[in-house]
């Protein structure tokens, strides 16, 4: 008998795999934030400095998905 999907253990992610999601999600946060703050010398940094701050406090699921086993 076939077992289902949800019946198979996931294995655990490494902390590269964690690390790499994390990214990912800074990286997809900071795509959907560019268009909110102004175009001026100071936005880049403070929208990189914004997206990793949210991808570490407040996940929204992409990391979730790819390297965390929660």
């Amino acid at each position: 008998m076939i077992e289902p999907i949800s019946a198979t253990p996931r294995p655990q992610p490494s902390a590269e795999t964690k690390e790499a999601a994390k990214a990912f999600e800074a990286m997809m946060l900071r795509q959907l934030l560019q268009p909110v703050l102004p175009n001026d010398g100071a936005a880049p940094l403070a929208l990189d400095t914004l997206a990793k701050q949210l991808a570490e406090t407040a996940p929204f699921g992409f990391a979730r998905l790819i390297g965390d086993s929660k």
